[in-house]
This record gives structure tokens, C-alpha cells and sequence, in this order.
């Protein structure tokens, strides 16, 4: 859909398909197959002896590890998540702010990032603000009136829980 012009139509398919993907394992289909009679068929009886003890240890071990991975990695995600807005906060404080009738305007004294809304933050780069300032304000405005900060951030909770899933990673560049 990235060439296409139909903006709320992307972002109601890009966020409905996450959360039907969430949905699907829990919806059960019935099975309407007939049961075809088996063949029975005579086997002698041959004794035979498993050892599953050392098996279960194995299996215990390693679900163990995967959860251990599972939660190092979440943890780490969590960590970088919150760094992210503790770095955001800071743009917003470090800049000179200026109250409009739908979101305040933040202006920054550098040119070190590019312009961007979050929640009703307008944050603006000094270069942009003099060259630019219209197209960025059109642009950023609607993001905030359609509450795209939202989407962006139920994107990044669930590369918390879901970090080792590449397809969240191309989502949020999508949406």
C-alpha cells in the first residue's frame, strides 16, 4: 500500500491485521470431516522400554533458556523503549515552546533531528522552522489530529513483548 494515496485506509489495515493476528490462534473451526473406519490389524506383543527421564530434564532445560532469552530480550526492549521517551522529554524541555489552538510547538535551538509530532507535541528543527515551516505544519498536524503517536506507540509495546519478530520492525517503518 505505500503507493497508494488512501492514508486511513493503510493505517485501519496495517493495525487491524496486527490485531487479528492476535485473534487467530484463539478462533476454532469445526471439523466437519467424516471418520473413515480403520483397519485393524494383529501385532504381537513385544515388550518395550522407554527412558523419558533424561528426555523431560532436556525439555525442562530448554524451555527454561528460551524463557530466560524471551525476558532478557523484552527486558532490554523495555529499557531501550523508555531511554527513547526519556530522550524525547528531553527535546521537548530543551526547546522553546509555543502554545497553538490544537498542539504546542516546540522549537529547537539545532538542526540535529528532523521535525516531528508526538502526542499534541509539534517539535520543529530551526532549519525547518525558517525553510519549511507550512508544508511541516500541514504534514505533523494531521498526524496529531488522527492520533498517530498512538499507533506508533502499540507498535514499539509490542516489539517489547514480541522483540525476535522481524514483521513488527517493517510495520512500524510502514505505518
Amino acid at each position: 500500500f505505500r503507493k497508494h494515496t488512501f492514508f486511513v485506509w493503510n493505517r485501519f489495515y496495517l493495525i487491524g491485521a496486527l490485531l487479528v493476528s492476535f485473534l487467530l490462534p484463539y478462533i476454532h473451526f469445526p471439523d466437519n470431516a467424516r471418520v473413515m473406519p480403520t483397519a485393524v490389524y494383529a501385532v504381537a506383543a513385544i515388550p518395550v522400554y522407554l527412558s523419558t527421564q533424561e528426555t523431560e530434564k532436556f525439555a525442562l532445560h530448554w524451555s527454561q533458556f528460551v524463557w530466560a532469552i524471551q525476558i532478557i530480550g523484552a527486558s532490554l526492549m523495555f529499557i531501550k523503549l523508555l531511554e527513547s521517551f526519556r530522550d524525547l522529554l528531553r527535546l521537548i524541555r530543551e526547546g522553546e515552546s509555543i502554545p497553538m489552538e490544537e498542539h504546542t510547538l516546540v522549537l529547537l535551538p539545532h538542526n540535529e533531528i528532523g521535525s516531528f509530532s508526538f502526542l499534541k507535541w509539534l517539535v520543529v528543527n530551526h532549519d525547518d522552522y525558517d525553510k519549511h515551516f507550512d508544508p511541516i505544519l500541514r504534514h505533523e498536524s494531521v498526524h496529531i489530529r488522527q492520533m498517530h503517536t498512538l499507533d506508533i506507540l502499540f507498535i514499539e509495546l509490542l516489539k517489547v513483548a514480541c522483540w525476535f519478530n522481524p514483521v513488527l520492525w517493517y510495520y512500524k517503518r510502514s505505518l
